[in-house]
C-alpha cells in the first residue's frame, strides 16, 4: 500500500532538513578551523562556533533516526494492512460467490455459470472503456445476478414447458426479490450486484421486466451482464430448451441488436468473440455445447 501524500511530505521535509543541518555543521566546521588558526586561545565565539557544530550534528542524527523509524512504521503497516485487505476481501468474495452459488444449484447449474457470467461481462466491459475498479466489480456483481431465485418456487423454476402466464409472473418476481435480497447495504459491490439484479432481463427497446426500462435508462452493468446471460443460456440446456451450437447462439444474438440489447455492447460483445470462446471452454460444464 502506496505512502499517503501528506506521509510523503513530511518525508520531504525531515530530508530537507537533515540537509540543511549538514550543510549548516560543514559551514561550521570551516569555520571553526578559521577561527582556530586566527586564534590560539578559544574565544567566546569559538565555543560557540563549536555548540553551533555539536548541535547541528545532534539535530541531523535526531532526524535521520526520526525518518528511518516513519519509512520503517509505514513499511511494516502498509504490508500488514495489505495483507489484512487481501484476506477479509477474499473473504468477503468467497461469500459472494457461494451465495451466487446457491441460487444457481436450484437452478440446475453449477459453479462454473456464475464464473463465465462473470468473465463474459469483463471481456465485453473492458471493450467499452470501463475503468479496472468497475471491471473488478462487474466480475463479481453480475455472478449475483439471479440470486433471487431463491425465492422461486421449485415446480415453476424446473418446469420443462412453457409457463402460464400466472406462472411467468412469479418466474419474472427473482428479480425484485434478488432486488430486496441486496437491498440495504452501502457496499458498492452489494449496491452494484442489487442493479444487476433489477435490469439484466430489462430490453433495450424497453419491454423487458421488471420495470420496462429502455436504452440508456437501463444501467450499463445491467445492459452487459443481461447479454453475457443471454449467451449463456442460449449455449447451455435449460428445463424449456436444448443447447444451441456457438454460431446459431451468436446469430440470435445478433438479431437482437436494438431491440432487446444495446448496439454498443452488443459490438463489443462481436469484437470478442475469440476471447468469449476461450471463457466458455475454461469454466465449461457437463450441459455446455462442445
Amino acid at each position: 500500500m502506496a505512502m499517503t501524500k501528506q506521509k510523503k511530505e513530511g518525508e520531504e521535509i525531515l530530508a530537507g532538513q537533515i540537509q540543511y543541518y549538514q550543510q549548516q555543521a560543514s559551514i561550521y566546521a570551516k569555520e571553526l578551523a578559521q577561527t582556530y588558526k586566527k586564534e590560539e586561545k578559544l574565544s567566546k565565539l569559538l565555543k560557540e562556533k563549536v555548540a553551533d557544530v555539536n548541535e547541528a550534528y545532534k539535530q541531523s542524527l535526531i532526524y535521520a533516526k526520526e525518518l528511518n523509524e516513519l519509512y520503517q512504521s509505514e513499511k511494516e503497516n502498509s504490508k500488514l494492512l495489505d495483507q489484512a485487505y487481501q484476506k477479509i476481501k477474499k473473504s468477503y468474495l468467497d461469500t459472494v460467490f457461494l451465495l451466487s452459488k446457491a441460487a444457481e444449484f436450484r437452478d440446475e447449474e453449477t459453479g462454473e455459470h456464475i464464473k463465465r457470467i462473470g468473465h463474459y461481462s469483463v471481456a465485453i466491459a473492458r471493450v467499452m472503456g470501463l475503468t479496472s475498479t468497475e471491471l473488478d466489480t462487474i466480475l463479481y456483481a453480475s455472478q449475483m445476478h439471479d440470486i433471487g431465485k431463491i425465492g422461486i418456487p421449485d415446480y415453476i423454476l424446473f418446469k420443462p414447458g412453457k409457463h402460464t402466464p400466472e406462472e411467468w409472473e412469479v418466474m419474472k418476481s427473482h428479480t425484485l426479490i434478488g432486488g430486496k435480497i441486496l437491498s440495504g447495504s452501502d457496499e458498492p459491490l452489494l449496491g452494484t450486484s442489487r442493479e444487476i439484479a433489477l435490469t439484466h432481463h430489462e430490453r433495450w427497446d424497453g419491454n423487458g421486466y421488471p420495470y420496462r426500462l429502455k436504452g440508456t435508462d437501463i444501467p450499463i452493468m445491467g445492459r452487459i451482464t443481461s447479454l453475457a446471460d443471454v449467451f449463456d443460456a442460449l449455449t447451455n440446456r435449460r428445463p424449456y430448451k436444448p443447447a444451441f451450437s456457438n454460431s446459431k447462439s451468436f446469430e440470435i444474438i445478433g438479431e437482437g441488436v436494438g431491440t432487446q440489447f444495446d448496439p454498443h455492447v452488443c459490438e463489443a460483445f462481436f469484437s470478442v468473440q475469440t476471447e468469449i470462446l476461450e471463457i466458455q471452454k475454461r469454466f465449461r460444464d457437463a450441459n455446455s455445447v462442445r
